[in-house]
């Protein structure tokens, strides 16, 4: 009875979690479409928001680990997180279907002229030959359009699903916390 209190308890944390980091995820997208949607399509703006996902993700994982006690297991960090960062994945891919597809159907022409303007001065910046440059922009409008199409949104997603367990493996060394040992 008490493990399946915890279960219930385990699975409800992490789905709650989820749905927040989900919304505050909507949130960041959101704003960063408002003030510039160029942003969406930056590097820079991209590792920002990953770490700001990161810490709000360590913080809900150790907010959890207090809540039941103030230890988890590595195992048991891995699983809240990675169970956290799916829902919250899934609940921004549905954001993104209907930002791409509903609210603003241009988008995707846009944020791939901004992706394909941004590699170009990277392989200008990196000193390629006007060639080369030529050819990586041919694959580039082949490539860049399908990302944001909802089908390439949830081949992307299923991709989430490794980035998900790599990042909950790396975050729940921040939570993780064992029970002391107790000779005696």
């Amino acid at each position: 009875m008490l493990d399946e209190k915890r279960s219930t308890s385990f699975l409800n944390a992490a789905v709650q979690k989820g749905l927040i980091l989900g919304l505050i995820s909507i949130l960041i997208i959101t704003v960063l479409y408002i003030v510039d949607y160029a942003l969406l399509a930056n590097p820079a703006t991209s590792l920002v928001v990953l770490i700001i996902i990161a810490t709000i993700s360590v913080y809900f994982g150790r907010s959890y680990r207090s809540d039941i006690g103030g230890f988890i297991s590595y195992g048991k960090a891995f699983q809240f997180l990675f169970l956290m960062q799916l829902i919250s994945s899934f609940i921004q891919l549905l954001f993104n279907i209907l930002l791409f597809s509903i609210i603003d159907p241009d988008l995707t022409l846009n944020l791939t002229r901004e992706a394909i303007a941004q590699q170009e001065n990277m392989m200008r910046f990196m000193s390629k030959s006007q060639d080369e440059i030529q050819i990586e922009l041919i694959k580039l409008q082949k490539s860049v359009p399908h990302q944001f199409s909802v089908n390439g949104q949830i081949e992307g997603s299923l991709g989430l699903i490794l980035v998900s367990s790599i990042l909950a493996s790396i975050f729940a060394l921040f939570v993780k916390k064992n029970e002391p040992i107790i000779n005696g």
